[in-house]
């Protein structure tokens, strides 16, 4: 069998405006039956802002002198930060001990070049007290690192039906909608997680339970976990057929800035 060599073929190579294209077919717009304003999340059942309460003032200066976890600017920005490094991060991680370059690679990624890079070494701190702190449960306590990554369920987005209009006797069906940071199982429960970096004050002290209580209070966050244990319970009538009295361990809070290995300051289970 004879063969063509390349220099001798002859190619018909029109110019690609020439061609007609094939249509692409943009996907279809999910959406869900009912009006917008039948869509609640967190922040609109409980309401934003927090009025009428005398507070001391955050810290938001990035070029501040001292830097500790509680001179680390407080702020939308830094919460979306810790949360975005939380999501990421491999919870075993700290097994090689706060200076480990893993640690510090990875916490690099996301401050380097930004007004947080100079506060790189709090948030490693801020992290691996995160991983390591002692969280109760009964009789005994474990931490996050000891949590297994294929049992882990990062950023669960959730929307179901509620009765919210019930007393009103309005006939229509009205959603909540949401995002958990973290969704876990240990020890055959399952437990959920928000984490949590508001600044309660200038020292790890303003991070006790009952300072805790008054901030769980005024940020309707007893709330939050309420929608949170009942999106779990749907999600959960769908792969595990144990009740789910038996097999949910509760909700933690745990308020970033507060956390140790060595304290149980920072820590809310609900």
């Amino acid at each position: 069998m004879g063969h063509t060599k390349l220099r001798e073929a002859s190619f018909d190579i029109s110019p690609l405006d020439n061609h007609r294209l094939t249509d692409l077919i943009p996907p279809l717009t999910v959406k869900i039956p009912g009006l917008p304003e039948y869509m609640h999340s967190f922040t609109s059942l409980s309401g934003s802002s927090l009025k009428g309460q005398s507070v001391i003032s955050a810290p938001g200066n990035f070029d501040f002198g001292e830097k500790t976890l509680h001179t680390l600017p407080a702020g939308k920005n830094t919460g979306t930060l810790l949360h975005a490094i939380l999501e990421t991060v491999p919870f075993n991680i700290v097994d090689q001990g706060l200076q480990s370059l893993a640690l510090q690679t990875h916490v690099s990624k996301y401050t380097l070049n930004t007004p947080f890079a100079k506060w790189q070494p709090i948030i490693c701190d801020i992290i691996y007290n995160t991983l390591t702190a002692k969280l109760p449960l009964g009789e005994d306590s474990f931490s996050m690192s000891e949590v297994q990554a294929d049992l882990c369920y990062k950023e669960h987005e959730f929307v179901y039906t509620t009765d919210l209009e019930e007393q009103k006797n309005v006939a229509h069906t009205s959603y909540v909608k949401g995002i958990i940071d973290l969704i876990f199982q240990h020890k055959g429960k399952y437990f959920i997680v928000d984490w949590k970096s508001n600044w309660l004050g200038q020292q790890t002290d303003d991070y006790i339970s009952e300072n805790l209580a008054r901030a769980m209070h005024e940020h309707h966050y007893y709330l939050q976990a309420e929608l949170y244990k009942r999106a779990l319970k749907r999600y959960l009538h769908l792969c595990d057929p144990r009740p789910f009295e038996e097999v949910f361990g509760g909700v933690y809070y745990l308020f970033l800035r507060g956390l140790s290995s060595n304290s149980k300051n920072g820590i809310v289970l609900v």
